[in-house]
């Protein structure tokens, strides 16, 4: 019965959601490791490993790369942040500002070392993060963050990276991509059998455990049943999405939303509210819910709009 559920639910989000066109977009923040520095050829790095992937699925979907070398949180930051005195200014060829002007239907980060290797703090990182997701998640983008992959760097240098890997994985959960295990030690170093020869970047078999994590993610599957109808016909606004307790729902006073249920990934019904008719800012409180993605059923003036959540701890 689980299975055939699960079919229906995914059936109805496909259906109430129109027909929307096969092809998905991904874009790719980050540095050297995503730009394809270390195997001994570029097709061999994880991210041009990807776009094979993908198009094999649909020659239409699309891999688009902004990383590049040496870049750290601070460079993708929206354009127009101030960032404090000896950090670098975002990049607005490169930055999250970029990557939602391409109308993405997801957005990987790959930034594995040099924000450690600057010194730079764990919370810096993590606050950085923050607006970026801030950023994206107005734009209704779901977003992939990766952890970071070890580095031979001092001791404190190494548990920066250890920390910040602990943190990637607390925080977005389902949406974070382990690029740690295997490649970094215990100690937080780089993993020889997988290092280029450098002790920063990755040769031909470190990129192929990248490339693997990626997929076992179902970033397309998932886009797929989710993606939103690209307008604002019923102007509702999810925030904070990732969440790790309270959830609202903003109508912005023009709809009414009468109807709204909160399905995990196997379709199974968590949260139903009927007969809400709410047009102002709605929460729900979700503090009971586990670590993941969740779908937003909502029917607003008799349509049915469907909305993805990430819960985080």
């Amino acid at each position: 019965m689980l299975k055939y559920r699960i079919i229906l639910f995914f059936a109805l989000v496909v259906i109430a959601i129109g027909d929307i066109n096969s092809q998905s977009t991904i874009v790719v923040l980050g540095s050297s490791t995503a730009a394809g520095t270390g195997p001994s050829h570029i097709d061999s790095s994880w991210v041009n490993r990807y776009t094979k992937y993908v198009k094999s699925l649909d020659e239409q979907n699309k891999v688009i790369n902004l990383a590049k070398g040496g870049y750290t949180t601070f460079h993708i930051l929206p354009s127009g942040t101030s960032t404090p005195n000896n950090r670098p200014n975002p990049d607005s060829n490169r930055n999250i500002t970029k990557a939602i002007s391409y109308y993405p239907d997801a957005i990987i980060i790959n930034l594995p070392s040099n924000d450690a290797a600057s010194e730079y703090s764990v919370s810096s990182q993590l606050e950085n993060y923050n607006q970026v997701l801030q950023k994206a998640n107005i734009a209704n983008i779901p977003v992939w963050i990766s952890t970071p992959q070890g580095r031979n760097l001092s001791y404190s240098g190494k548990q920066n990276l250890l920390e910040m890997r602990d943190s990637t994985i607390i925080r977005y959960g389902e949406q974070a991509i382990d690029f740690w295990t295997y490649i970094g030690q215990s100690n937080g170093s780089l993993n020889t059998l997988y290092s280029s020869g450098d002790g920063v970047h990755l040769n031909d078999k470190g990129h192929k455990i990248l490339f693997n994590r990626v997929v076992e993610k179902n970033i397309l599957d998932i886009i797929s049943v989710v993606e939103d109808v690209k307008n604002d016909e019923f102007d509702i606004v999810v925030y904070p999405n990732p969440t790790n307790d309270y959830v609202y729902f903003d109508c912005n006073n023009k709809n009414v939303i009468s109807s709204l249920i909160i399905f995990d990934s196997s379709g199974r019904e968590v949260v139903n509210m009927k007969n809400v008719n709410h047009t102002k800012s709605h929460s729900i409180d979700l503090k009971h819910l586990n670590t993941g993605a969740f779908y937003v059923k909502l029917i607003v003036d008799g349509k049915i709009r469907f909305k993805k959540l990430m819960k985080v701890k």
